[in-house]
């Protein structure tokens, strides 16, 4: 599946005044951070670091957490490739990176949007689809911002681990 949305990080990390942590020690922590959740690792430098989230992964996490309960939180649920970027700042290390959505979250979207427009109380097929096709529209933009949210908290909690250690 190809990328559908792209969103940006960019966050400045002050370095620890025992000196260490470093560039390098903080992206070995977001990788053995990004393996505990099952994501690959494509690409490291040295400073960057490439990875992805199997679309396998993603379908048997999603329809676990569908069967079995809420279960484990799962900071990838929308993330398809990203890739994250370290270098040295004047007060600490800068953090960026592009990160990649995949069109997984349409899935539940369109479902939700059909059974919406099957349900809704209208007289005419034409504004079943409407709001069917608004609901899905408005249902995706969320899944991006919930997205985007997820993988900003999970990432910000990684770091603040590593400056904390």
């Amino acid at each position: 599946m190809s990328s559908l949305a792209r969103f940006a990080l960019k966050s400045d990390i002050p370095l620890q005044t025992n000196g260490r942590l470093t560039a390098e020690t903080l992206l070995d922590d977001i990788e053995r951070g990004l393996r505990e959740y099952d994501a690959e690792i494509v690409d490291r430098g040295d400073c960057f670091l490439t990875f992805r989230v199997p679309i396998g992964e993603r379908i048997v996490r999603h329809l676990n957490f569908r069967a079995g309960g809420w279960g484990p939180w799962w900071p990838f649920d929308f993330v398809s490739f990203g890739t994250l970027n370290l270098a040295a700042a004047t007060n600490g290390i800068a953090l960026s990176g592009e990160i990649e959505t995949s069109q997984w979250f349409l899935v539940p979207a369109a479902f939700l949007a059909i059974a919406c427009g099957f349900v809704a109380p209208l007289p005419s097929t034409f504004l079943r689809t409407l709001v069917g096709v608004l609901v899905g529209i408005t249902l995706s933009g969320g899944f991006l911002a919930l997205g985007r949210w997820q993988f900003r908290s999970w990432l910000h909690r990684l770091v603040d681990d590593s400056l904390s250690s």
